[in-house]
């Protein structure tokens, strides 16, 4: 008697290790079949980018901005697409908390030595100080 009780307590036991939600089941034999091959039109999906392109995710947001004298005022928290072509129309910038709308014709982006700098070669730090925050509608 004492023997079924421990066997039972010890399949139960067993039974409770096994995560939540996971089954045991027998290999599908289907799933082991090698998958059929798939036509893959080129020209659609990038490899990897290329010798002009970067990713604004790791390349522009978050970058610091500096006003024309050199002075960091901003970092840039979002970029600006035109609907009509897709491009690039402007940036929104954080300068302290205060969000900024800035076309992009008057920043001037430049990559030296795998590093960005973004620069606002006509707006000074008093500028932005008394800019109203883009979109509030002052």
């Amino acid at each position: 008697m004492h023997m079924k009780i421990l066997s039972a307590a010890a399949a139960l036991a067993l039974l409770a290790s096994v995560p939540a939600g996971a089954q045991l089941k027998a290999p599908d034999k289907a799933a082991a079949a090698p998958a059929a091959k798939i036509d893959v039109p080129t020209g659609i999906f990038y490899k990897d980018l290329g010798p002009t392109q970067y990713l604004i995710k790791s390349r522009l947001i978050g970058q610091p901005v500096v006003d024309k004298a050199g002075v960091k005022v901003a970092v840039v928290d979002d970029v600006v697409l035109g609907t009509k072509d897709d491009k690039i129309d402007g940036l929104i910038l954080d300068a302290g908390g205060k969000k900024l709308g800035i076309q992009l014709t008057e920043t001037k982006i430049e990559s030296k030595d795998g590093k960005i700098t973004i620069s606002l070669p006509r707006v000074t730090a008093e500028m932005i100080k008394v800019l109203p925050a883009y979109g509030s509608k002052k």
